[in-house]
């Protein structure tokens, strides 16, 4: 698993599927699954790692928080704080 800044993942590397897959992942990676969220404006849509700085505002390291939610806001790639969003190693 790896983080990306932006809302796409790198070459061999896919998104989490689900919110299962998100919780199943926080919980391998030593995170608190913290639950789902419907249509939160300030989260990107999917797997995050929750920050407590708003991205305008520099955000947070990745890791410098241990709280994964997932947002189910489909295409959303944007919100006020944004997320670090994970990443699943995937090689073709």
């Amino acid at each position: 698993m790896t983080y990306v800044p932006g809302v796409t993942c790198p070459a061999e590397y896919r998104d989490v599927k689900d919110a299962n897959e998100c919780q199943r992942l926080a919980i391998q990676y030593g995170h608190t699954f913290e639950g789902k969220l419907t249509e939160d404006g300030n989260w990107i849509h999917g797997c995050f790692e929750w920050y407590d700085t708003k991205y305008a505002d520099g955000g947070n390291p990745k890791g410098s928080f241990l709280k994964v939610y997932w947002n189910e806001r489909p295409g959303a790639t944007e919100g006020v704080y944004g997320g670090h969003k994970p990443c699943v190693y995937n090689p073709q």
